[in-house]
């Protein structure tokens, strides 16, 4: 690609700054200032956060069409580039007016981490585009320009998957409120849960023999084979243990499960007549959802301990299991 025309040398300027703009944003993102910050409604804010998504997907497009590296139309790329580093600033600035103690520090957490995955994907964009503005002209029929078009394309279709699952409908897309954005974490916890209660019953309740013969999918193999001791299988100890520890990790999933449908319930319209009940307060909401990475951590860890242990040295489960009773 040649470097002499001017509306060239002013691309290559506006992807170096969009680059650094994002890299600052992001910066700002992870240390915020909120002393000054307004006290804006939660539904104008989001409402604008998702306004400027939009604006951000719709000149990606236009960028990456613009520059398209076998026939790139500089001229057509510098006004979505301008528009891309001034809305990139402006996403920032709006999710820091996302304020923990006013709108809910999971749903500002949530916002933030978006604002962030975008910016990066931004910026990584701008990186392809100007690795390619660095090269030769290039041909349709090239390899390196079929290579150089699935970089560029794999790039611009991160940015627009990001947008596109914020802007989706929930559970999905963006929290409306703290509460759904507590219920959303939760629910991915319980996740992790009822995951480890799965590998735990593969381990409590192993198939018979026979059905493995008839189920044999090439992973007897000696090669793949786990530690389970003395001919592959488990030991009656190992599963009297795998057992005790799946009634652990089954009453856990039963308590996550009564506590989202207890505390975190989905929002139902009321009856005209009847006020639809106030949620829990944010910040308790939040507390509750910082006790569980902890429980969490503990069930899986002792479900990936279990898998695959021999016999001789399931003495550490015990100790684990123990530990995770402990008050």
């Amino acid at each position: 690609m040649s470097m002499s025309t001017s509306p060239a040398v002013s691309v290559q300027a506006l992807l170096t700054l969009l680059s650094r703009t994002s890299t600052d944003s992001i910066t700002a993102l992870n240390n915020p200032n909120t002393s000054n910050a307004q006290n804006l409604p939660l539904s104008t804010l989001r409402r604008d956060f998702l306004s400027i998504l939009s604006v951000l997907y719709s000149n990606t497009t236009k960028l990456s069409i613009a520059l398209n590296p076998t026939s790139p139309t500089y001229s057509a790329a510098v006004t979505p580039l301008k528009d891309l580093v001034a809305h990139s600033s402006t996403l920032a600035s709006n999710a820091s007016l996302f304020l923990p103690d006013v709108h809910g520090r999971t749903l500002t957490a949530e916002v933030h981490a978006t604002a962030k995955s975008v910016l990066t994907a931004l910026q990584e964009l701008a990186h392809a585009h100007l690795s390619l503005l660095a090269k030769p002209a290039l041909k349709d029929d090239d390899d390196d320009a079929r290579s150089a078009n699935d970089g560029y394309l794999a790039k611009t279709g991160v940015v627009h998957e990001l947008i596109a699952q914020t802007k989706a409908d929930e559970p999905q897309g963006l929290s409306r409120t703290n509460l759904i954005a507590v219920r959303k974490r939760w629910r991915e916890h319980s996740d992790i849960i009822a995951d480890a209660v799965s590998t735990l019953e593969i381990e409590a309740f192993p198939p018979d023999d026979d059905d493995d013969d008839d189920n044999d999918d090439g992973w007897d193999d000696p090669e793949f084979e786990l530690d389970l001791g003395a001919g592959g299988k488990q030991s009656p100890e190992q599963i009297q243990l795998a057992k005790k520890i799946l009634t652990v990790a089954e009453r856990t999933s039963a308590l996550f499960n009564d506590v989202r449908t207890a505390l975190l319930p989905i929002a139902r319209r009321a009856p005209a007549a009847q006020a639809p009940p106030p949620p829990p307060p944010n910040a308790l909401l939040d507390d509750l959802l910082d006790s569980a990475p902890p429980l969490v951590a503990a069930v899986d860890n002792l479900a990936t301990q279990i898998y695959g242990t021999s016999s001789e040295n399931a003495s550490h489960l015990n100790e684990a299991r123990s530990e995770f009773l402990a008050p």
